[in-house]
């Protein structure tokens, strides 16, 4: 059950089209020329994690599945040719494709499995940076399949390109889950090289001369070894920023960065040991260089749009910017309007275990929360924030999902500020005399709540303004601390410091453990106490445990069919309980591209994902670099 064969070949007859060959293969493609990015972000890149990412499986190229879609959906090859799953479903066998090389020529093998595992992943010293389990100091869920089971997964190498993954209990969906688009580094890493930065194969003085020579001295084995090789778990985190010598790094991407890359400018150029081919038998990518330029704000990149430095831009303009006051471009760029990876742009979350323990009892109160969905005119918030784009409503999965039911998005969606009003009176959240403007809890306390955000995609900061205006209406403040960029977002969960977050609905795939896949971002407390099965952490509320006890079965469930159906179930929770408020969905994102890039992209049915995922079939004339 569960297998695919080395054979399978992905269709990519809409992509051929994009890199410059006709339906009928009748033109062969040439390489060269660069594509120019733009980005704000500090840390990470909204366009590597889709453009520069080897998977260690694939997801088969349609515009419904990308990087946050794995339930639904045929598996196919990547870093990965084979895998299978045994009738119990604990023992998951891959086999690694033939013939991979890492971008320094070395082949790739189990022992660079075994090396991600059992030197990294299960090491205590470093598998504490991976996991929230067992006293660990971040939260990568991505990594909690490492205890799945309260025991510790076992490998079983057979040979040099076959292992098995072995859990305590069955694990099913595993592959579906955490396998499927998967950056390769979660499970592959390159031991020829790291080897020489790790205290099991590296002799002590020489170890502490490349510390001494790296600046890490007077840190600890497991900072310096970090700085070598965080933990990375999409290509948008492997950047200069974070990994010291990244060129050094041995990588299995389509690029890989030149030696003179730096976090404001990184220059990557084709990987020659890439493993996909065009259907010519041509090695993929087309294109010879991506050049990466980090402004300083979303109006310096706007700038370079303007002086035609960078050749699209689709993560940071804003949906109310149909002109986009680009008139000057137009002759050189298409504006396409195409449906983004999220489902939502913009959900708002409440956290149900906040620092302050006297605040608990109120936000649990279900109907605090639907006093804040009640308080938002999102018909108005459609025309305000999405430029008259999209569908008020819930977050839900989407329609042609097998576990969507027409009533998830429609449920406590309509705008009825009395109604809001009225269930904070009945909580006893009241104005202490007719004049004040801020209600007050029982105990006495200013309705002041904190909301932490930073900009994670082009609305967020108008969409705070929105929630603070509608939430102002009906007598509660918030104070709004507005991070430059995500790299803080982490300590503020971490220290469980958050009330209100704004962020996307990334995907409606329940199999995510963001927000209603588990509450992991929104309620840090909630997820370490499920984490460590009840060690650490607070207990959650009843209906929070439902939810908990779903995911498992989910992560059990033998067919597609038994997990449309907890799915369902997972959404009926949410609807029932809003632990996350949805706004608009539906929403059309402002995509600018190149008008060299732009053949074989249809507007009407083309994601950013899927049009940022072609893009190393995509072929461009060689041009000159000073333009």
């Amino acid at each position: 059950m569960g297998a695919y064969g080395a054979k399978a070949e992905r269709t990519k007859v809409r992509r051929d089209k994009a890199g410059g060959m006709d339906s009928c293969g009748e033109k062969t493609a040439e390489r060269g020329g660069q594509l120019r990015l733009a980005e704000i972000t500090k840390g990470f890149c909204h366009y590597l994690r889709f453009i520069n990412e080897a998977c260690l499986l694939e997801t088969e190229d349609r515009r419904y599945w990308h990087h946050y879609s794995r339930i639904d959906g045929e598996i196919l090859p990547g870093i990965l040719e084979e895998y299978t799953v045994d009738s119990s479903g604990r023992r998951h066998t891959y086999k690694i494709r033939e013939g991979l090389r890492w971008s320094d020529g070395e082949p790739v093998t189990t022992e660079d499995v075994r090396y991600a595992l059992e030197d990294v992943l299960l090491l205590p010293e470093l598998g504490k940076y991976l996991t929230n389990s067992r006293n660990s100091k971040i939260m990568l869920p991505e990594w909690e399949w490492i205890y799945w089971g309260d025991e510790r997964v076992r490998l079983h190498i057979m040979d040099e390109k076959r292992f098995a993954l072995e859990f305590s209990i069955p694990c099913y969906g595993f592959t579906q889950m955490q396998v499927r688009a998967a950056r390769w580094q979660m499970l592959i890493k390159p031991a020829h090289y790291l080897k020489q930065f790790h205290y099991r194969y590296q002799e002590r003085e020489k170890l502490e001369e490349k510390m001494r020579a790296d600046g890490f001295a007077d840190k600890p084995w497991d900072v310096y070894y970090h700085a070598i090789d965080p933990p990375v778990r999409e290509a948008g985190y492997f950047m200069p920023e974070r990994i010291l010598r990244i060129w050094d790094y041995p990588s299995l991407d389509p690029w890989i960065y030149e030696k003179s890359s730096v976090p404001e400018h990184s220059v990557l150029i084709r990987n020659p040991y890439y493993y996909e081919k065009d259907k010519n038998g041509a090695g993929l990518p087309y294109i010879e260089r991506i050049v990466r330029t980090r402004y300083r704000s979303r109006e310096e990149l706007m700038g370079a749009m303007l002086r035609k430095e960078c050749d699209l831009a689709g993560c940071f303009l804003k949906c109310t910017e149909k002109r986009l006051s680009l008139e000057a471009v137009r002759k050189e760029y298409a504006l396409l309007r195409l449906r983004p990876w999220q489902v939502q742009q913009t959900v708002f979350l409440i956290n149900l275990c906040p620092e302050q323990e006297w605040l608990r009892p109120y936000v649990q109160d279900f109907r605090f929360r639907l006093a804040v969905s009640l308080s938002l005119d999102r018909s108005r918030m459609r025309e305000e924030v999405f430029g008259g784009d999209g569908i008020p409503a819930q977050i839900a999965p989407e329609p042609y999902r097998p576990y969507y039911e027409e009533e998830f998005a429609g449920k406590y969606a309509a705008y009825d500020r009395g109604k809001a009003e009225q269930l904070l009176e009945q909580m006893g959240i009241c104005f202490q005399d007719s004049q004040d403007e801020i209600r007050c809890f029982p105990n006495g306390k200013p309705a002041c709540l904190e909301l932490v955000y930073y900009p994670v995609t082009p609305m967020a900061d108008e969409a705070v303004s929105f929630l603070e205006e509608s939430l102002g209406r009906i007598g509660i403040r918030l104070q709004v601390i507005r991070l430059h960029d995500g790299s803080g977002m982490g300590d503020y969960q971490v220290r469980n410091r958050h009330i209100f977050m704004v962020w996307e609905q990334p995907g409606d795939d329940p199999f995510i453990p963001y927000q209603i896949g588990g509450l992991s971002d929104s309620c840090p407390l909630y997820w370490r106490w499920y984490e460590t099965g009840g060690e650490e952490g607070v207990e959650p509320v009843d209906e929070v445990k439902k939810l908990y006890a779903l995911r498992d079965r989910l992560k059990m469930a033998e067919t597609m069919e038994e997990r449309h159906r907890i799915g369902k179930e997972i959404y009926g929770l949410q609807s029932e309980n809003l632990w996350v408020i949805g706004t608009v969905s539906g929403v059309r994102q402002p995509f600018l591209v190149h008008r060299r890039f732009i053949t074989g992209l249809d507007e009407r049915e083309d994601t950013i994902h899927s049009a940022l995922s072609s893009v190393k079939n995509w072929f461009t004339e060689p041009q000159d670099e000073r333009r």
